[in-house]
């Protein structure tokens, strides 16, 4: 299972504004302690040159709702583009958003400017799992899973003319049968880690988009990486004693990052928390999620117990976090971007099941201790089930 739809399972809700920091440098600790927390520095995200673009995906029982998110000079506006429609979504920039139909297995674009959807000439009789857009914009590196469900081809589209040249094949055994993973094209090549359907991708790998030669870059988890593709963070397991988590794995109590090159960096870990990376900065800010196990300990349903004073949403900056959001209960909080110095859009479950409503706010980040985040609504979508993503555009490059 891809990023994007990884994401749209995690599991949000009300936010609960919290405070500065409770702590110096991250260390082990019980679980009686708080996680390590500190200031972030003001500039927790890039600033922006103009304004910052962000989709917001709702996923809707099977179907997707998208929204086109829009900050600038501090605040934020909100634009629909799809409602409730049973597709996927493989990338988009600030042009418009490639997409899949018809249970991943036909290709479109969907124009931001006009609204039109326009049918792409690309096919699979197994399932086009994931898939990048240039950095000019005119072609998309594609994951297509062949009919037999196990082995794999690189595609490579034009997306003016519809030409599709082949790239790489993936036999089925390579990659845990899963393929490889496309994160991103870069100036420098497609990124590219094993594949993995419902867990974390270890290596990063780039990928030549003329002859398919894989360089390798890292051989460590990677979870998200920065928009420039320089930093990237991972929520792993520690052995710090943790209880049975009762969810899917192990306890994910150790969160790291790390510029491409270097040695992993420990920012945060804790015994019996849930760790998950939402963003990282070109500066390396971390924005990530502190949490609980997601279900009861006799695995009955989602866990809901009171979520402890620690649990919420942070940010790191300078070897030093700052809890920022609280939340009310286990899995209330799913996904977080940058969206400029200080600014960050967070998404929230404030209603579960089948009559569920999803809402994304644009939040001050606190920047101090003692200060207090302050949070604007952007847009509230319900429906089914909802589960949110948020992805941050990227300005298309010069052809």
């Amino acid at each position: 299972m891809d990023a994007m739809k990884r994401a749209l399972f995690c599991s949000v809700g009300i936010a609960l504004l919290a405070c500065g920091p409770i702590g110096g440098r991250p260390i082990a600790v019980t679980s009686s302690s708080p996680p390590p927390v500190a200031s972030p520095s003001s500039s927790a995200s890039p600033s922006p040159a103009s304004p910052v673009e962000v989709l917001s995906i709702v996923y809707l029982n099977g179907n997707i709702t998208i929204h086109l998110l829009t900050v600038s000079q501090g605040s934020a506006t909100d634009r629909l583009l799809l409602s409730n429609r049973p597709v996927a979504v493989l990338d988009a920039n600030q042009r418009g958003a490639l997409i899949t139909t018809t249970n991943s297995t036909r290709l479109v674009w969907l124009d931001f400017d006009t609204g039109a959807v326009r049918a792409l000439p690309v096919r699979s009789a197994g399932e086009i799992e994931w898939g990048a857009l240039s950095p000019d914009g005119t072609q998309a590196a594609l994951s297509v899973r062949h009919a037999d469900l196990r082995s794999y081809e690189i595609l490579v589209v034009d997306l003016a003319s519809g030409t599709v040249r082949l790239l790489l094949q993936v036999p089925a055994s390579a990659y845990n049968r899963a393929g490889l993973y496309i994160w991103r094209w870069t100036t420098s090549g497609i990124l590219v880690s094993p594949a993995v359907w419902d867990g974390p991708r270890f290596g990063l790998s780039i990928l030549d988009p003329k002859s398919g030669k894989q360089t390798p870059l890292a051989h460590e988890q990677v979870d998200i990486l920065s928009p420039d593709s320089t930093m990237l963070a991972a929520a792993g397991h520690a052995d710090l004693g943790d209880v049975q988590f009762d969810g899917q794995g192990v306890w994910p109590n150790q969160l790291k990052a790390w510029h491409v090159g270097r040695p992993t960096l420990v920012i945060a870990e804790h015994k019996n928390r849930a760790f998950n990376a939402f963003d990282v900065g070109d500066d390396g800010s971390v924005m990530y999620l502190a949490d609980g196990a997601p279900w009861n300990a006799n695995g009955s349903g989602p866990n809901e117990a009171p979520p402890a004073p620690d649990m919420g949403i942070y940010v790191e900056s300078d070897g030093e976090s700052v809890q920022q959001l609280r939340e009310v209960r286990v899995g209330q909080w799913a996904a977080g971007r940058f969206v400029g110095p200080g600014l960050a859009l967070v998404a929230k479950i404030v209603n579960q099941g089948p009559a569920g409503t999803v809402e994304v706010d644009l939040v001050r980040l606190c920047s101090g201790s003692g200060c207090t985040p302050t949070t604007q609504p952007v847009e509230t979508v319900s429906g089914k089930y909802p589960q949110p993503s948020l992805i941050l555009l990227r300005q298309v490059a010069a052809a």
